[in-house]
């Protein structure tokens, strides 16, 4: 490697600068400094600014020492001056003898680089906003979760109260009962008695949320909070650019965690309600007269309190 190679790869792509990939010849035709027409020898080249790759229609004639060949690959160049023009690759392997094959591995290395950097800052920007989220809804799940755990424990103390409101939640949460008039039609067609005809005098609400309240907590904590928490600056820099655009990815299913937090705590509060808490007490409907224990009677003065 000649010692102006080594200048370039060294200068072009410090950490300081960003390599430029220029979308179009006007983007650094444009340039304050830019020449079209620029005497640069080997002694006068600096650095790299940046590389520009466009279609055969959009070619454009070489600035470089009076070159002027056309073509649509190439490099925009930076003297000690601080002039600036564009060339291809052939024409710096002329005038500089400089591997330029050599220059332009690095240079996609530094678009590597460049392009690790700018999605490192986005995931933690995003990481950021979604773990305080994450932490916020964590939190309230195991909140409303608890209620629903200690409203539940309280039910299973009568083994019938139990198993009323087991048989309801088998059905959207309806509580039915017999209906009298039907129970009657039949008494007086003198009918043989059969199942009698059902009614709902209420529902009870939020039954996602007590299928999910055992676990959920859980599952936010393990597949939500502790990923986003370990995503951190020192643990994302170590990866490659192709395992953080992974980690960009995992971003989708971690969201729909959130998600799912956020519809529990809908659903939670709609069976902590204290709407839906009277409509429990309605439960005793069901309870046969000879189970209507002192215990049961406790249970339910208990719960609106709960």
């Amino acid at each position: 490697m000649s010692q102006l190679t080594y200048h370039l790869m060294n200068t072009s792509f410090s950490k300081d600068i960003t390599p430029i990939a220029f979308k179009s010849a006007e983007q650094f035709q444009t340039r304050p400094n830019y020449q079209a027409a620029l005497r640069c020898n080997t002694e006068e080249l600096d650095r790299i600014v940046g590389k520009y790759e466009l279609s055969e229609k959009e070619k454009l004639q070489c600035g470089l020492n009076g070159c002027n060949n056309w073509h649509w690959h190439g490099f925009v160049i930076r003297t000690k001056d601080g002039q600036e023009t564009n060339c291809g690759k052939d024409c710096g392997s002329r005038d500089f003898k400089v591997s330029f094959k050599e220059i332009i591995a690095v240079y996609r290395r530094a678009e590597d680089a460049a392009s690790k950097k700018d999605r490192l800052t986005q995931i933690l920007a995003d990481r950021e906003s979604l773990l305080a989220e994450a932490e916020r809804v964590t939190a309230d799940v195991r909140i409303a979760s608890s209620k629903i755990e200690r409203i539940r424990a309280e039910i299973k103390k009568d083994a019938v109260l139990d198993r009323a409101f087991q048989s309801c939640m088998k059905v959207d949460g309806r509580i039915q009962v017999e209906d009298d008039a039907s129970k009657r039609l039949r008494e007086e067609l003198g009918l043989p008695a059969g199942k009698a005809d059902l009614r709902t005098i209420a529902v009870i609400r939020g039954g996602n949320a007590l299928r999910q309240s055992s676990i959920i907590h859980y599952r936010l904590s393990r597949f939500l909070v502790e990923p986003l928490a370990g995503m951190t600056a020192q643990n994302l820099d170590a990866l490659t650019t192709k395992q953080l655009a992974a980690e960009s990815m995992r971003f989708g299913n971690l969201k729909q965690h959130l998600s799912d937090g956020r519809q529990f705590l809908t659903d939670a509060a709609e069976f902590n309600s204290a709407a839906n808490i009277e409509t429990l007490l309605l439960l005793q409907e069901l309870i046969p007269k000879n189970a209507r224990t002192s215990r049961l009677s406790r249970i339910f003065e208990r719960l609106p309190q709960m």
